[in-house]
């Protein structure tokens, strides 16, 4: 019989920007409006306003961070093997535009997703140190992995393709990596109140669905364009309920640098800005130093990348 940790909290009435699945569905919900309701042009203008505001915020944020590290020599030869990654697939990225050749960043920006996304949840266990809390963050790491996989299957694995396999190997890795996450919940039944359990296994079933309907169904810039709305609102989940002044003031800080670069966007039509083109070589190029530089500064990483 699973028992979870007693908890006061009843999860079904958690305030609903103070859950992580609640963030998840409202950030898929909002893209799939906007790219269902804006013509192609304006949809990509405000993906990119979107996505270069994300950078320099995540930029500033890492100031500190980015200083901390220049002190830990031991962390220099792990620095200097990711820039040389991030310079191969830089190369590699700058001649193609289409969405046929950008594996290299699909698999790139896939690592850095899917780690953000099951390691933001770690402060709902309250014992990190715990064997069961590490099989269930390999277990999440491995069911979104398998979502990922799917709903990309055909870009990774095209028809035509020496190496073209069929998507439902996909799908029963999907079902592995599930089984795996239930064995993991059950296994950390004692380190998890319900109010955790709740929001991780919602959390999850929603990356499932995602992956079940919406295989070949979206493109990797909708998947990006949800990322950004999600880190949008991760903020204002994280300080609503302590200092809700903060919350506003990033989600405020975020709205005026999304406006301003949105001007320089087709979709304003000021005749000041860059074609969607430009802004993609600029987003590719941008995109592969923020993924690297988060995977050596942020703490929503493994701890082996993770600064001491």
């Amino acid at each position: 019989m699973l028992t979870l940790r007693s908890s006061s909290v009843n999860p079904f009435k958690l305030h609903f920007l103070n859950s992580f699945w609640a963030i998840r569905l409202l950030s898929l919900a909002l893209v799939f409006i906007l790219r269902r309701n804006l013509h192609e042009i304006d949809y990509f203008s405000l993906f990119y306003a979107f996505l270069f505001s994300h950078y320099l915020l995540a930029l500033g944020a890492a100031g500190s961070h980015i200083k901390s590290l220049l002190v830990d020599r031991e962390r220099y030869l792990l620095l200097a093997f990711l820039l040389l990654l991030y310079c191969g697939l830089t190369l590699q990225a700058i001649p193609h535009l289409s969405e046929a050749h950008i594996l290299p960043l699909l698999i790139y920006f896939g690592i850095h997703h899917v780690f953000n996304d099951v390691y933001v949840l770690q402060g709902t266990l309250k014992n990190s140190s715990h064997p069961d809390y590490s099989f269930l963050i390999a277990a999440r790491l491995a069911l979104n992995f398998s979502c990922y996989l799917v709903v990309f299957w055909q870009i990774v694995f095209p028809r035509g393709n020496a190496l073209a396999l069929n998507v439902q190997i996909g799908y029963f890795l999907l079902m592995l990596s599930t089984a795996a996450l239930i064995l993991a919940l059950y296994r950390a039944r004692n380190l998890l109140d319900k109010a955790a359990f709740f929001d991780i296994i919602t959390f999850e079933a929603i990356a499932i669905l995602v992956a079940i309907f919406f295989a070949g169904r979206v493109s990797f810039l909708d998947i990006i364009f949800y990322h950004l709305v999600f880190w949008l609102m991760y903020p204002v989940r994280k300080n609503i309920s302590v200092q809700r002044h903060l919350a506003v003031k990033s989600l405020l800080k975020n709205v005026a640098w999304t406006l301003v670069f949105f001007l320089a966007t087709p979709a304003a039509r000021l005749g000041i800005g860059f074609s969607i083109p430009g802004w993609l070589v600029a987003a590719n190029l941008v995109g592969y130093f923020h993924i690297t530089s988060s995977l050596v500064i942020s703490k929503l990483n493994p701890r082996f990348l993770r600064p001491a």
